[in-house]
């Protein structure tokens, strides 16, 4: 395996493990004016309190990170992340080394591919909307599907 592919397999690890893939509703009331719709974007993220991991994620895929304090602790929890193509481009490469979030990096696909090119000036059509909103459904959705619910307090 060359090195890049090491690279998508590591991050892939990541990603599995400490990552998220979601598609954002921004729900603020400047985009429900005359002129905007509410607005959806993707995400992919790592937080974790290796910042070496996420600057390998950062020279590989670009992207940025943050920090912050983590409650209780003394140990800061930092924060990788890209948005739409960028995030979109990610899962590509990643897609045939995930296993926990690989229907999510699917639905994420998908959901970039269907976006048009608007300015944040243009009014989608309330089937525009509706498509997007499908997405941020079935991004939520897949991240459930895999849960254990609890079935009695009494287990381990």
């Amino acid at each position: 395996m060359n090195k890049l592919k090491t690279d998508y397999a590591y991050m892939a690890g990541l990603v599995d493990g400490e990552g998220c893939i979601t598609i954002q509703k921004i729900d603020s009331p400047k985009y429900y004016t005359r002129r905007h719709s509410p607005q959806y974007q993707l995400k992919i993220s790592i937080d974790m309190t290796s910042l070496d991991c996420l600057e390998k994620a950062q020279g590989v895929f670009g992207g940025k990170i943050t920090s912050r304090d983590r409650d209780g602790t003394n140990y800061r929890i930092y924060h990788w992340y890209l948005f739409s193509k960028n995030a979109s481009n990610v899962c590509k490469k990643l897609l045939p080394y995930l296993r926990e979030k690989k229907q999510q990096a699917i639905c994420a696909i998908d959901f970039q591919k269907i976006l048009k090119s608007h300015s944040g000036r243009v009014r989608l059509t309330e089937k525009e909307v509706a498509n997007r909103h499908k997405y941020f459904l079935r991004i939520k959705e897949l991240k459930t599907s895999k849960l254990t619910p609890i079935a009695s307090k009494g287990l381990p």
